[in-house]
């Protein structure tokens, strides 16, 4: 059991009219778990508060659970606590909830889980194990990733790079949304050919290390007006050079603009979308996808755009609301395979780290001094958790 399993709260919401569900006052028909005592802002509060909304829309309201302590002993008391309330369908939030969910999907079994933002494993070492009485939820990558795009071609760059990390199906996603939004924005405003440009980069590492520094730096003085860059980690190294060059970057999965004024907007999960989705789901005539991970996208307002218009140069919230309303309406889909062509109005190549080929020719020239800078400006180590 990790040490950052902390007491935490368990949200029990019961049925509001006793008319409708049939059951008493002390019988509760949800349950949502979280870290005890989140931070204002953190991404635990915003699902501790979604919860309870989205309950409270649905026509339930909550009940907090406290652990005696951080023990696996008290965590399993807690659970075996909501077992005997009946709770129907227990949510829960964040990695912290791994192995205590792993836990409550095998040993109280008549129990429905949503696990957001993590997949049930036995210990930190293990795999994945979901069960038919658990899903996994989360924000679509994709989709974070094509609105991030469209935006930053309607809001006029034409020069564009991405740094995802390893090559992996979250970062696929995620650049091939990016891709998709800026192919569809080129073609909503009859660009000529050839008008955007991408450069993409998977560095192989998503952690916070001064070559991501660097690389963005490359990228920056090889003309990218604009980086779009996925996670924190990335986010944060990318953000350094950014400040260095007095240039704008994008974040997906991650708010940075107050971290870092060069961050121009963000793109990240709604949290009080992906709540209403879970109960929407189990509340309608959906059936429960246990075993799944499903991923909640722009179409069940899962994803947000972070971002402040008056900043914007030429995107307007319109153009945003615009993009959103054709996609709810299918008029478009967005892939979440990998994309490696652009179109005619978009050209896209994806290049070896900028920081690797430095490294193997022995650079000394500019490149080596903006290594050395990033080197300087980022702590080696520095960890900030994705």
């Amino acid at each position: 059991m990790r040490k950052r399993f902390l007491t935490f709260l368990l949200v029990g919401v019961m049925c509001a009219s006793l008319a409708a569900c049939g059951d008493s006052a002390d019988t509760p028909r949800y349950a949502v778990t979280l870290i005890h005592d989140p931070a204002a802002g953190s991404n635990e509060a915003r699902v501790q508060s979604a919860v309870e909304q989205s309950a409270a829309d649905a026509g339930y309201i909550s009940r907090v659970y406290v652990a005696a302590d951080n023990t696996e002993e008290a965590l399993e008391d807690v659970f075996k606590q909501v077992s005997d309330d009946k709770i129907k369908l227990a949510v829960a939030y964040g990695k912290d909830m791994e192995i205590p969910v792993w836990n409550a999907q095998k040993n109280h079994r008549k129990i429905k889980y949503a696990l957001i933002d993590g997949v049930p494993r036995k210990s930190e070492d293990e795999s994945e194990e979901i069960r038919d009485n658990t899903m996994c939820a989360g924000a679509a990558y994709e989709d974070m990733g094509f609105l991030a795009g469209y935006a930053a071609v309607k809001n006029g760059s034409r020069k564009l790079a991405f740094i995802a990390g390893e090559k992996n199906d979250l970062n696929i996603r995620y650049a091939g949304g990016f891709i998709q939004g800026c192919v569809t924005a080129a073609s909503e405003m009859s660009l000529g050919n050839d008008a955007v440009s991408i450069t993409g980069v998977y560095s192989g590492s998503d952690e916070l290390t001064p070559l991501r520094m660097s690389d963005a730096l490359s990228l920056y003085g090889d003309g990218a007006e604009i980086i779009f860059t996925v996670g924190e980690n990335i986010g944060t190294a990318v953000g350094r050079a950014a400040s260095v060059k007095n240039m704008p970057f994008i974040c997906g999965g991650a708010d940075l603009r107050e971290d870092n004024a060069t961050c121009l907007f963000s793109v990240v999960p709604s949290y009080e979308g992906i709540s209403k989705a879970i109960i929407r789901d189990f509340e309608g005539d959906k059936t429960f996808r246990g075993g799944e991970i499903v991923n909640y996208g722009i179409a069940d307002d899962s994803v947000e755009l972070a971002i402040d218009y008056s900043d914007m140069t030429a995107l307007t919230q319109g153009d945003i609301d615009s993009i959103i309303a054709r996609i709810k309406s299918g008029d478009i889909s967005i892939s979440a395979d990998e994309v490696t062509t652009g179109s005619a109005q978009v050209s896209l190549k994806i290049i070896d780290p900028p920081s690797a080929s430095a490294s193997a020719a022995g650079s000394t020239g500019a490149a080596g001094t903006d290594s050395g800078l990033a080197a300087a400006s980022v702590p080696q180590d520095e960890s900030v958790a994705e």
